[in-house]
């Protein structure tokens, strides 16, 4: 996993989160829970990227090649192919949000 994902669903949850306790909670006269509810889902939202729920995530695509081979048919999976170029930034995009976000 790479950090900016990390961030990126740490946010999602604390937002979600947040949410829920606007919707629901911030009227509520227990106060005790209402802050436990808020430490509790902060500790949580930093927790459960690492279960890597994945929805942010690209999926991979893999290539099917069909190859008829002495009157057998095979299917080979081949992963796709990446092409490096050599005059691409050395600071990407990701770089950039990782240390304005810092």
């Amino acid at each position: 996993m790479s950090w900016i994902y990390y961030l990126i669903e740490t946010n999602l949850y604390l937002a979600i989160f947040y949410g829920f306790y606007r919707l629901f909670l911030c009227k509520e006269t227990f106060y005790a829970i209402n802050r436990y509810y808020l430490i509790a889902t902060t500790a949580i939202a930093f927790v459960l990227p690492f279960f890597e729920v994945g929805f942010l995530k690209k999926p991979v695509p893999s290539v099917i090649a069909y190859i008829p081979t002495d009157g057998i048919d095979q299917i080979y999976f081949q992963a796709p192919q990446i092409e490096v170029h050599a005059n691409e930034p050395t600071v990407t995009i990701a770089q950039v949000v990782t240390a304005i976000y810092l």
